[in-house]
């Protein structure tokens, strides 16, 4: 057992590095999985930086296959107080965490940096109260399988490959990604606000870069909204057979009869959902 009010000459996995007047509010956790630490003296800061790297020792496991990357356990428990989450970055270069099983409900700015995390879910359902994400250099690709949390205003993302769809609050406001892959992008046609901040700069995207650069917001996101909706028309239209019937009874039903026309009917259906 390591204890955190070890002797000061002792390096210690987690240190205080800022105060709010008289009371600590800040703190650095390197941490590694095969440490139990006494983290009670720091259940009321309000920032953390969390990093860890690659073990040395670990480049292969014993098995031949590659090691896993760290998964953190709940912050919820040991930081209630937390505002600011970062996960990596700082003087290590890779933070070799894929996962944190969950954040408190009080972090409102989280940043990712060359971390190993791959689907996001955990920490968007956990994080309800989230204003900012910030997302650096992720080392591996990132899947988004739920919608950011409503009240998300500013959404920053860069040099981070992206295998699914993002899909915005309403409450968005400032969107910025550079160096990217972006397969589809949602939410912003729910924003009526003109006074939403969207950059794209440099990214692998299904929209036009003409668009996506130019300073008239209601045009890129007219042309999002057009693109995404010609996608889903694409999608029901490559359906190439019609569907069968399975038996001849089946032809009692008049709806099953207009079923089997030879008519692709999800490209028919499609057809009122492209916004021509």
């Amino acid at each position: 057992m390591v204890n955190s009010k070890s002797q000061n000459n002792v390096k210690m996995p987690i240190h205080f590095i800022s105060m709010r007047g008289n009371i600590n509010c800040g703190a650095v956790w390197t941490y590694n999985p095969n440490e139990e630490l006494d983290l009670s003296g720091f259940s009321e800061i309000t920032t953390l930086h969390i990093k860890v790297s690659r073990p040395v020792s670990a480049n292969t496991s014993v098995s031949g296959l590659e090691p896993e990357p760290y998964v953190v356990p709940s912050l919820s428990r040991l930081f209630p107080r937390l505002i600011t989450l970062r996960i990596g970055g700082g003087e290590l270069d890779n933070t070799f965490i894929g996962g944190i099983t969950d954040i408190p409900v009080t972090v409102t700015d989280l940043i990712i940096h060359r971390s190993y995390i791959t689907d996001l879910a955990t920490l968007l359902l956990s994080g309800i109260n989230l204003v900012s994400i910030t997302i650096l250099t992720n080392l591996t690709p990132n899947t988004f399988s739920v919608p950011l949390p409503f009240g998300v205003s500013v959404f920053y993302i860069y040099n981070t490959i992206v295998k699914d769809a993002i899909i915005f609050p309403r409450t968005i406001a400032c969107v910025y990604g550079k160096s990217c892959t972006l397969p589809r992008i949602y939410g912003f046609d729910r924003n009526l606000s003109v006074s939403v901040y969207i950059s794209i700069i440099n990214c692998i995207t299904p929209y036009n870069k003409s668009y996506l650069i130019s300073n008239n917001i209601p045009r890129i996101v007219a042309h999002i909204t057009r693109v995404n909706a010609q996608q889903v028309y694409l999608e029901l239209g490559s359906i190439p057979k019609r569907i069968r019937v399975s038996t001849d009874k089946d032809l009692e039903n008049p709806i099953i009869i207009a079923m089997n026309l030879a008519s692709n009917y999800p490209r028919r259906m499609a057809e009122f959902v492209v916004d021509l």
